[in-house]
């Protein structure tokens, strides 16, 4: 019976390596026993696995196999690529049962929900969307019941590649419908927006790219600020780029950018700047409500006499 090469990993791997034994060993004239001999397997076992039926071959069988029949190998494991995963080393830093977090981006994720959710709106975060071997996770998706819109918000703490952040927001778009429904929801019109950091580094980056940047993120801040507090008004259906500060308290949360008009400089050097910053604040946080305790004078209990 002819085996289904598309089932699982280990299926495809013990029939390609048995090919692969298979071909070499009649390369060579060699039988099946005299191999089998070579490394301490009967001929039954050779036979099984150049048919790639013998999946539960150890690294030891294959590389003792590799010598006796000089096959160089090569191992080559490629990752599932996920969005916004990868990080300075190219390693991948993914929390268990969903996409990387880090102080600053869970910060600014979290600023975000707490200003759409003030304003109304009906929030959720981190939704896994996949398309074959290509995993990722919508940062935000808010949505308003009674103008069934849905607004798609992607969180940058850092901005280097202008193009994939393109692909990805278009992917996303495409996806966001099934998403919402997913959740119960029934969106009858998208509005996709980028959050992006206000540090000096992501100012730099924005007027590097003005051109590129206006075109693809026509709308601005104030466009934006006006949709999210009134859904019903009427907006291009164009995406929207605007900074955040995810320390900030003001009432106007949203911020253009320094090429739109912004002319309070950035807070922040750049996205290890603003971790420190965070820290610094949890640091300092931490030591007030300590303080705070020991200010207190003890309770004492007087008893009746």
């Amino acid at each position: 019976m002819k085996r289904n090469e598309g089932t699982s990993s280990t299926d495809r791997l013990a029939i390609h390596f048995g090919r692969l034994v298979r071909r070499t060993r009649r390369a060579l004239r060699k039988t099946q026993a005299e191999i089998g001999a070579a490394i301490g397997l009967s001929q039954a076992a050779m036979s099984l696995i150049e048919r790639g039926l013998l999946t539960g071959v150890s690294l030891r069988v294959i590389g003792d196999l590799c010598d006796v029949l000089e096959i160089q190998a090569e191992w080559q494991l490629r990752p599932p690529w996920i969005t916004g995963a990868s990080t300075d080393d190219g390693a991948a830093r993914i929390r268990p049962g969903g996409r990387q977090h880090d102080a600053g981006h869970a910060r600014s994720n979290a600023y975000v929900r707490r200003r759409l959710e003030r304003l109304g709106w009906i929030v959720a975060q981190e939704i896994e969307i996949t398309m074959g071997r290509t995993h990722g996770f919508i940062d935000i998706l808010a949505f308003d019941p009674a103008t069934r819109t849905l607004v798609l918000g992607e969180i940058k703490t850092e901005l280097h590649d202008i193009g994939e952040v393109q692909r990805t927001m278009a992917w996303y778009e495409r996806e966001a419908r099934p998403a919402a429904r997913r959740l119960g929801w029934m969106p009858s019109r998208i509005r996709s927006c980028v959050f992006l950091l206000v540090t000096r580094a992501n100012d730099e980056r924005v007027a590097a790219n003005r051109e590129a940047l206006a075109q693809a993120y026509p709308v601005r801040s104030r466009v934006l600020a006006s949709l999210l507090k009134d859904p019903s008004r009427w907006i291009p259906a164009s995406p929207a780029l605007v900074m955040i500060d995810p320390t900030g308290r003001k009432r106007g949360w949203l911020q253009a950018t320094c090429v739109d008009g912004r002319r309070t400089p950035a807070p922040y050097a750049d996205y290890r700047d603003f971790v420190e910053r965070l820290l610094t604040m949890g640091r300092m946080s931490g030591a007030h409500a300590k303080a705070r305790n020991h200010a207190q004078p003890p309770t004492t209990r007087t008893s009746e006499r």
